[in-house]
């Protein structure tokens, strides 16, 4: 059941159907979009770490459950995964072409494809603590 949830979760985040919302405003595609027309960059960590929390949600649940691991793409989560990586470049691309900043957009964008990315990988215990590990190696605090 974790893995159906979770994908639910996830398509919310993209601009999918899903049959109830319960993100709302906080849904990544949403937070995009208000971003894109000038608005507060306010939910976007908060949509962020949502996303990073259904991965390691899924790593906890795919380290328990090796033999399950392809559960994640026959329930789609490949396929949001990619439409969230989509709707954050479409939003990046449309910052630029009005001349705003997308260095938070596209922080966020690292940190949702690297949280998929060490998902995918397998054996990292705790995807938030790899996030910031890398974050600090990289130098990539931008507070």
């Amino acid at each position: 059941m974790v893995v159906e949830e979770e994908a639910v979760r996830l398509c919310e985040h993209a601009p999918l159907p899903v049959s109830v919302r319960q993100l709302g405003e906080l849904s990544f595609a949403a937070v995009v979009e208000a971003i894109v027309r000038g608005e507060s960059e306010a939910n976007l960590r908060e949509s962020t770490m949502d996303i990073v929390r259904s991965l390691q949600r899924l790593n906890r649940f795919i380290e328990d459950n090796k033999e399950r691991r392809m559960e994640l793409f026959r329930n789609n989560v490949g396929y949001y995964m990619s439409t969230i990586a989509l709707v954050g470049m479409e939003g990046c691309i449309d910052l630029n072409r009005s001349g705003k900043n997308c260095k938070e957009l596209l922080m966020a964008m690292w940190t949702i494809s690297f949280a998929w990315s060490c998902l995918l990988a397998g054996d990292i215990a705790d995807i938030p603590q790899e996030i910031e590990h890398t974050k600090i190696a990289k130098d990539y605090n931008l507070s």
